[in-house]
């Protein structure tokens, strides 16, 4: 167990109102409602499950700040003492190798200041390229690219002297370059991965001109989810396939458009709460699917695909993926206006997505199927259907749920006299396919029989 496990062990046994009495907490629901610790405003919240204080006036405050971090500034301590007061506190032992602790905190340290750096690079010179790409060519407003914290590397030996002129010592730096050494000079555009805690876990970045790789990653990075620390209580998981996927999908960018009552009305307006990116790749992943699991355990998974043949293809890794680790209840949402769920939206507003429903995986799959049939064949083979309804009742209905969707799109093809003949039909070419190969074997001996007696 590391020490943000750790840590987050040990919040679990403090209630919110113990936490942080001083914000005067308000539960709403699953979140509280909070006095923001810079404006002072009663216009910030916090989950139990990500423990991340945010406000909600971004475009005039946008305080955002990890729990465990506005703590030590509060205490005025380090992460070290912190995590000892409040373990004391509740009569819980640690056994913590010291020096190992130390230097874990000092790199939290270091990897969220950086992240302020380079959001601050972002702002301090909109003229710079970054900022005119995001505004000119992807079309997103100044309040979008702020709330998404996006950042601008300028050159890592910027980044370092900047951070030397913190506090940091240069030779506590050298663990950067396995974030931003390679690619330097051509991948400028940052974007932030962090679990649901809020702790930074890899640093993604962009190139802004038509070169490849488009992306690179952290050195050494493990294979997750993006946009993790907004999940927050979400029993619905929505799964995407790009970065962008998911921010605009989060953040919604019509909120410019509206004015607001009050604080609960801004909070379920801006956010869909749940979105995660697969960090570009077409289908989730087996880790990412053991981490949601783990980590999340949502009661039901979205999946939305790019409307490409890559991103339909490998729904059925996605799909299989998740089954392996004991998810059943999985839909589907395919969008067909565009090319992806940020194109969608940017173009046509977040209504447009909102007009797709999701339906059952199996729904998805036998739609998918009798399509490519009536392609292949010109119009339905019910023999060919028939054959495919068998495959994808081994491979996929491992639930009851799925079990009553597959029998009520079986009947409504097959009734009990069509899937009768088409059973004795198949058997027959079985059997008929048999009696050929048992032929073929007769007489390819007979062959060798008759090429035997001519050869003596």
């Amino acid at each position: 167990m590391d020490n943000f496990q750790t840590m987050n062990n040990i919040l679990k046994e403090y209630s919110i109102e113990e936490l942080i009495p001083e914000l005067n907490p308000q539960q709403k629901g699953d979140y509280y409602i909070l006095k923001c610790p810079v404006c002072g405003k009663n216009e910030a919240y916090i989950y139990n499950n990500t423990k991340i204080i945010k406000c909600n006036r971004r475009d005039k405050c946008g305080y955002e700040k990890p729990l465990i971090n506005y703590l030590e500034e509060r205490e005025n301590k380090n992460f070290f003492d912190l995590m000892i007061t409040l373990a004391q506190n509740k009569n819980i032992n640690l056994n913590l190798d010291i020096k190992k602790y130390n230097r874990k905190f000092i790199e939290y340290r270091i990897l969220n200041e950086a992240q302020n750096i380079l959001i601050n690079n972002l702002w301090e010179n909109k003229n710079n390229p970054v900022f005119k790409y995001l505004k000119e060519i992807r079309g997103y407003s100044e309040k979008f690219i702020a709330i998404s914290k996006l950042g601008y590397l300028i050159s890592l030996d910027d980044l370092k002297n900047k951070l030397v002129n913190k506090g940091f010592s240069r030779s506590s730096l050298d663990f950067l370059d396995y974030h931003f050494k390679h690619f330097e000079d051509t991948h400028k555009l940052v974007l932030t991965y962090k679990d649901q805690y809020g702790k930074i876990i890899n640093f993604k970045r962009r190139a802004i001109t038509n070169i490849s790789p488009k992306y690179v990653n952290s050195k050494g990075f493990k294979d997750t989810l993006f946009n993790l620390e907004n999940i927050h209580n979400s029993k619905i998981i929505y799964i995407v396939e790009g970065e962008f996927d998911a921010l605009s999908l989060t953040y919604n960018k019509d909120l410019e458009k509206r004015t607001f009552k009050n604080i609960d009305e801004v909070y379920n307006f801006v956010y869909k709460s749940g979105v995660l990116a697969t960090g570009g790749k077409a289908s989730l992943s087996s880790q990412q699917a053991e981490y949601l699991k783990k980590y999340i355990n949502p009661e039901k998974v979205i999946l939305i695909p790019d409307n490409d043949k890559a991103g339909k293809k490998n729904i059925y890794t996605s799909i299989k993926n998740l089954q392996n680790v004991g998810i059943y209840n999985i839909e589907i949402i395919s969008i067909s206006s565009s090319k992806d769920v940020d194109e969608l939206i940017n173009n046509f507003g977040y209504n447009e997505f909102e007009s797709y429903d999701s339906i059952p995986f199996l729904e998805w799959i036998i739609n998918e199927e009798i399509e490519n049939i009536k392609l292949k064949e010109g119009n339905l083979d019910y023999y060919t259907l028939f054959q495919k309804f068998n495959i994808i009742k081994e491979k996929y209905v491992q639930s009851e749920i799925n079990e009553f969707i597959y029998k009520k799109y079986f009947e409504r093809y097959f009734d009990k006299e069509l899937a009768r003949e088409i059973i004795l039909r198949d058997k027959k070419e079985k059997l008929f396919s048999e009696m050929h190969k048992e032929l073929n074997k007769l007489y390819q001996k007979f062959k060798q029989i008759i090429s035997l007696k001519r050869y003596k």
